[in-house]
């Protein structure tokens, strides 16, 4: 008599829905080509929290006009730290779909967002294991950055046309006052 055959499946999951907790934690999405910061509820305030939550698309909810520039099907495969300031970021090989202005963007997005948590300072990437180039709209080339590096990308909160919540407009006043006097 015929009997079924063991059945062996791997998964991998990639979050696809905004993620739920108790921890308020501001991250960085895109907003007319400028970074903009919105408040998302995650189970904690970790950089494996809020890379993941950098992963996931706004919706409709968070806010009309956001966009993410970090490809869609981006998946972490490793983060660490951080170490003496050093957090060390692993994206899957997805992340090269993005180029140019949007690639900055992406990059400004993880490292505003990341910047934000305690002990955070400095990020490096790499990409399948591979170490990540990365340009800095401030310094060029570089191999690690920093919010400094991004802050020319931040909405500016007074100019006529930008369309921001007032929350937006108080969280982006606050982190340019702190980046203006350190950077």
């Amino acid at each position: 008599e015929p009997r079924a055959l063991p059945v062996t499946t791997t998964t991998t999951s990639t979050p696809t829905t905004e993620p739920r907790g108790d921890q308020e934690t501001e991250i960085y999405m895109v907003k007319n080509n400028a970074l903009v910061p919105i408040t998302r509820r995650l189970p904690a305030a970790t950089t494996r929290e809020v890379m993941n939550s950098l992963l996931i698309p706004p919706t409709g909810g968070e806010g009309q006009g956001l966009s993410s520039s970090i490809p869609a099907s981006t998946r972490l495969l490793e983060i660490n730290g951080p170490n003496n300031g050093l957090l060390e970021i692993d994206l899957s090989s997805d992340f090269e779909d993005v180029q140019a202005e949007a690639r900055v963007l992406a990059l400004g997005q993880i490292a505003m967002s990341q910047t934000l948590l305690p002990g955070v300072e400095q990020i490096r990437f790499s990409v399948d294991g591979e170490p990540l180039s990365i340009f800095s709209p401030k310094r060029g080339d570089v191999k690690v950055v920093g919010a400094c590096d991004y802050y020319g990308n931040l909405a500016n909160p007074t100019a006529e046309d930008v369309d921001v919540t007032m929350q937006q407009a108080l969280a982006l006043t606050r982190r340019r006052e702190a980046l203006n006097q350190r950077c």
